[in-house]
């Protein structure tokens, strides 16, 4: 069975640079019209992640019997992140612990989402031919990886798509209007699709957002997610992250990374 890493997404993102010139332009709508408040207005910020029964998780594989376990993730800008799980004993169930900051950490990622268009502007893009809203990455002769984008009309990124000898990846994107956004979107879903010979795993993820102070921040995740072998699919297990207690800019983050 394949594996399935949302994490991909990041990673796939960051491998993508050349020696090719910027093509930052075509990215211009989208940086308009999409919110993002981490590209530097919050600089500091903490919050808590809470899973339904993951006491019961932690019950079934420890001899602990714990009453409250959550999530509390700590970000200073740009990129510093520190992830502990509340509710454990301080030491010991080192394993325990990292298996879950693992399994959450992809989702993390996306609550501190910043531009989608950061990474993908260091590489050089030319106009699909075939459809005027597709831009195909400019690689060498060497590169094994194709990597193509397609644009909403207005702009926004609607699909990244890369596709390599091993693996067919596809990336797809919704959007939602919000009046605290001022005028502008926040991304609302996240459709993945990965795909190796006749099977394939879709991640389908959607990101509900509430005003915290006067920022927008995502308040609940969920995602679901199936394997697909010809007609025939499988569900592999649903999530549903409630995302509460933000703290912003009040430098305890900075305090507790300790920089």
């Amino acid at each position: 069975m394949l594996k399935f890493n949302l994490s991909l997404i990041i990673v796939l993102l960051l491998s993508v640079s050349s020696v090719f010139s910027n093509n930052s332009n075509i990215f211009n709508d989208h940086k308009l019209r999409t919110y993002t408040p981490l590209e530097g207005q919050i600089q500091d910020l903490f919050f808590d992640i809470r899973e339904p029964n993951l006491e019961k998780y932690v019950r079934s594989n420890t001899a602990l019997e714990p009453d409250d376990v959550y999530y509390r993730v700590y970000w200073v800008y740009p990129s510093n992140i520190r992830i502990r799980v509340e509710g454990l004993p301080d030491k010991g169930f080192d394993l325990l612990k990292q298996t879950l900051i693992s399994k959450i950490k992809p989702y993390v990622e996306l609550v501190l989402a910043k531009n989608l268009t950061t990474p993908l502007e260091q590489s050089a893009f030319k106009k699909d031919p075939k459809n005027n809203s597709r831009y195909i990455r400019v690689k060498d002769k060497a590169e094994l990886l194709d990597l193509s984008i397609e644009l909403y009309s207005s702009g926004q990124i609607k699909e990244i798509e890369s596709s390599s000898p091993q693996l067919h990846t596809k990336t797809s994107f919704s959007y939602a209007k919000k009046s605290w956004a001022k005028g502008r979107s926040v991304i609302s879903q996240i459709s993945i699709s990965e795909g190796r010979g006749a099977s394939s795993v879709i991640k389908e993820i959607e990101i509900d957002y509430d005003k915290f102070g006067t920022f927008g921040l995502p308040s609940n995740i969920k995602a679901v997610s199936y394997v697909v072998t010809g007609d025939k699919k499988v569900e592999l297990g649903k999530l549903d992250l409630k995302i509460q207690n933000y703290q912003i800019n009040t430098g305890q983050a900075k305090k507790i990374i300790g920089l």
